[in-house]
């Protein structure tokens, strides 16, 4: 089996580690590829062409062994955000990117939607994280809704579009 995935992305390299460690007792042959370097653009164009074929090689017992401790301390860590940082996966508080969303926000009243695309450079494919945390920060009184996003969505009924939610922060009593 060969496994591909990017060391710069979080969810692949975290994806890589699991199957690496659910594979190991089942006898199967593990190649890996990692193409980070053939896309270097990825983030940035969803269409990336490799600029060259990426080498597949065989998981050496060393490379196993490495993956299954990293693996390891990630899952002792238990924490909801990980990401890529000076070239490894790190544990982060969930709240360490608040005061950033809040920044973004500003003094205005903004869809949650539009939060993402101004954290894009720091965060990219986290748009399901960064609501997440506009949702607690709602749930704990940091901000608040200004107009909530149901809308009503034809033959299925009514719908929640977080995204299209308005909030701002909080408004001193």
């Amino acid at each position: 089996m060969c496994i591909w995935y990017s060391e710069k992305e979080a969810e692949e390299y975290l994806a890589m580690l699991a199957f690496v460690e659910w594979l190991t007792d089942k006898g199967v042959v593990i190649y890996l590829c990692d193409y980070t370097e053939a896309c270097p653009d990825m983030y940035t164009n969803c269409d990336c062409e490799f600029l060259f074929r990426p080498e597949m090689h065989l998981l050496t017992n060393e490379e196993r062994s490495k993956y299954l401790a990293e693996l390891e301390r990630l899952k002792k860590e238990n924490t909801k955000l990980r990401m890529y940082s000076n070239g490894r996966i790190v544990s982060l508080p969930e709240d360490s990117y608040d005061e950033r969303i809040l920044e973004v926000i500003g003094e205005r009243e903004m869809k949650t939607i539009m939060v993402y695309p101004e954290l894009w450079d720091e965060m990219p494919l986290m748009l399901t994280f960064i609501l997440y945390r506009i949702r607690c920060m709602i749930a704990s009184g940091v901000l608040e809704v200004v107009k909530d996003g149901k809308i009503e969505s034809g033959m299925y009924g009514t719908g929640d579009d977080f995204g299209k939610t308005i909030v701002r922060k909080k408004l001193k009593e």
